[in-house]
């Protein structure tokens, strides 16, 4: 069965068998109502599994009957497409259990970073403090190889379990992830399995560097992170928006040295004011202009904002617009499904 065939008739046979198997699902379920970005399409079907064993049933029963499906987890970084999907939605979010066992924690994929980060520091565990600004998902982050002050997912990672397509457990080491800058095998070798699960070692915290870092993190958060409009946190897969961007347009590159410049002869938080005035700049030289409900932030040009009751589609668009007038010279680092059943 092709995905634009999944009708009435296919959904009422698969919800059946859902909730024979005990499988909790929801129907027509607007993603938008737990996007980060509070937009997303609407799945006929969208099922949460509460463990690796109803998954592997589900995986295959869909395959049996050629059914197609998606996997989401926090929509911290995921955009999909507006309007009525036919293509089965599948939630990691209730794979959070946290397990600390000798030497190592086992954690699901559903588990939040910031709780994890937290959780770890208050055990005394070093090296996850950093990722307490990164709003993603333990899963989301293995597949991107989240990171943030100095701390990387991959870090500490020892083995990642994972769903193949066909539904089959594999367990694979850290060094055979192809770990990179926001990229990981997740992305490619991988790319239609699930992540369930990952362990990571434990090392003592003998100093005070992590608590630090987990302070600094929630500072800096505040201060420099978008949290006024929902948002999908970085726009781009860049360490310095401004500086790459500066790298493929010299007349951008002198204004932005102006900038630094004139930031000498200017009080208050110098990092503040950066951002500000570079933001602004890169709006002016690019003509980048918000729509009543689709914008940037006004603390960084690499976050886009849904003003008020964007669409999916809208904040596509937008985004799309503004790759086309930056010359793609940044890739993105949010994911955009916009071509789906």
């Amino acid at each position: 069965m092709s995905l634009a065939m999944l009708n009435d008739t296919h959904a009422t046979g698969v919800a059946q068998w859902l909730s024979d198997a005990g499988i909790p699902f929801r129907e027509n379920f607007s993603l938008a109502r737990i996007s980060q970005i509070k937009a997303g399409g609407t799945p006929r079907l969208f099922v949460q599994p509460q463990n690796m064993s109803l998954l592997c049933r589900f995986l295959a029963y869909l395959k049996q009957h050629s059914i197609g499906w998606i996997v989401i987890g926090n929509l911290s970084n995921l955009l999909i497409r507006s309007g009525e999907l036919n293509t089965i939605v599948i939630s990691l979010k209730e794979f959070r259990d946290i397990d600390f066992m000798d030497g190592y924690v086992c954690v699901g994929a559903g588990v939040l970073l910031p709780v994890l980060a937290r959780e770890m520091e208050t055990k005394g565990y070093a090296g996850f403090s950093g990722l307490y600004g990164v709003p993603g998902s333990i899963g989301g982050g293995i597949f991107m190889n989240a990171s943030c002050y100095g701390n990387a997912v991959s870090d500490y990672l020892i083995d990642v379990t994972f769903l193949t397509e066909d539904g089959d457990i594999r367990v694979l080491k850290r060094d055979e992830l192809s770990f990179s800058w926001r990229k990981s095998a997740f992305h490619d070798r991988f790319r239609r399995c699930i992540i369930v699960e990952a362990r990571f070692s434990l090392i003592k915290n003998e100093m005070a560097v992590d608590k630090l870092k987990l302070t600094d993190a929630h500072v800096n958060r505040s201060l420099y992170q978008e949290s006024a409009f929902p948002n999908l946190g970085s726009l781009f897969a860049t360490r310095n928006i401004y500086g790459e961007i500066a790298s493929h347009f010299p007349v951008y590159r002198a204004l932005l040295l102006c900038i630094r410049i004139v930031l000498h002869l200017m009080p208050g938080d110098r990092h503040a004011n950066f951002a500000r005035l570079a933001t602004s700049m890169t709006r002016w030289y690019f003509d980048i202009r918000d729509t009543d409900k689709v914008g940037l932030s006004g603390k960084t040009i690499n976050c886009v904002i849904n003003k008020g009751g964007a669409e999916a589609d809208e904040i596509v668009g937008f985004v799309r617009n503004l790759q086309g007038k930056l010359q793609n010279c940044v890739p993105l680092e949010i994911e955009i499904i916009d071509r789906i059943e």
